[in-house]
């Protein structure tokens, strides 16, 4: 627990609390970082990638605190990002079949006890439930099918379709049942 605190007035106010869990999945931040370098040097890029995600917001208490380790962290894990890796200002195209989705978001995700691979997705509208939970379904396979190296360090996917109001509506499977 980070507390964030103001003085006004002679007196101390709370201006803020950040809660940072100290592990993820049951391992802390040194754990997610020797696997990354792990899968790095099996060639891995895109597990290595989200390993080093996943230490970077285990290293500090609130994610905009500038630490030692979070800097070396940062040089290490920024010569081997993938060129293709999404971000919100730069989807990554996913087609499948005769649609097209646009990724905004690949990252590791604690779901209970385990670590699952979070990917967020642009739709136009959430309405059609049932076409969602699809296309959800779609992206899953579609990833997994696309880097298959996923399937060793992830226990399974959570895909969000995301509307352009920022509401979403998420799908979840375990690795063994995506096909």
């Amino acid at each position: 627990v980070m507390w964030v605190v103001n003085e006004q007035g002679g007196a101390w106010k709370l201006a803020g609390m950040y809660l940072a869990p100290p592990q993820c999945a049951g391992h802390d931040a040194q754990w997610f970082w020797e696997q990354a370098r792990g899968f790095k040097a099996s060639a891995q890029e895109h597990n290595a990638w989200l390993y080093y995600l996943a230490a970077w917001d285990l290293l500090a208490p609130a994610n905009f605190m500038y630490t030692v380790p979070r800097e070396r962290l940062s040089q290490e894990m920024e010569e081997m990002r993938p060129a293709e890796m999404p971000a919100p200002a730069k989807p990554m195209p996913l087609v499948v079949g005769a649609r097209s989705y646009r990724i905004t978001q690949m990252m590791p995700e604690p779901v209970g006890t385990e670590l699952f691979l979070g990917v967020k997705y642009l739709v136009p509208d959430l309405s059609d439930r049932l076409r969602v939970a699809q296309d959800n379904t779609a992206v899953m396979r579609a990833l997994v099918g696309e880097y298959p190296e996923l399937r060793q360090a992830f226990a399974g996917v959570v895909a969000r379709a995301v509307d352009p109001s920022g509401r979403d509506y998420g799908s979840l499977l375990a690795m063994k049942d995506i096909k």
